[in-house]
């Protein structure tokens, strides 16, 4: 009896432990952390690793506004969700229920998701404005390609490194 109760206090403390460790992406981190994907991620030039800036401009952009869902998820895969995130040439939507219905059919789709407690996976690509809607991982093609990599923070800087596509992806 002794034994049992042990392991259960073991598991209580072991379990308490490792959710004191849990995500440490706050929703006030949310916002610099997609700026600086969407700086990173979108340029000018035509090449296999971005998203060319005319191409967004054509699909995703009203009267010089790129319209943006965002999603940002912790470690536990559980969605955080900011109430506001400003950032100029771009509407955010945050999914909160506060959001402006697009004017387009499309919007630039990025996702962010911890994966550790200083580094970020995000995945940016054109999406139809119903992706919501359908299945989960699922995808419509996009006419810009997708773009995916790794954030992290160091200290108050975030740096964003893009992860190019396998050969395979490419055709």
């Amino acid at each position: 009896m002794r034994l049992l109760h042990a392991a259960a206090a073991l598991i209580v403390v072991g379990s308490c432990a490792g959710h004191a460790q849990r995500a440490r992406t706050t929703v006030s981190d949310s916002c610099p952390m997609l700026k600086a994907v969407l700086h990173a991620v979108i340029m000018p030039q035509d090449d296999d690793i971005h998203l060319r800036t005319a191409c967004v401009q054509q699909y995703a952009a009203t009267a010089g506004m790129v319209w943006v869902d965002a999603r940002f998820f912790d470690q536990a895969a559980q969605p955080l969700v900011p109430k506001d995130c400003r950032i100029p040439g771009y509407q955010v939507r945050l999914g909160n229920g506060l959001d402006p219905k697009p004017p387009g059919e499309t919007i630039l789709l990025v996702s962010i998701s911890e994966q550790t407690n200083r580094q970020s996976h995000f995945f940016a690509q054109i999406e139809n404005t119903d992706w919501s809607t359908r299945r989960p991982n699922t995808y419509a093609s996009s006419a810009c390609g997708s773009v995916s990599g790794t954030i992290t923070q160091v200290g108050s800087k975030t740096q964003v490194q893009i992860v190019p596509a396998a050969p395979s992806d490419l055709q």
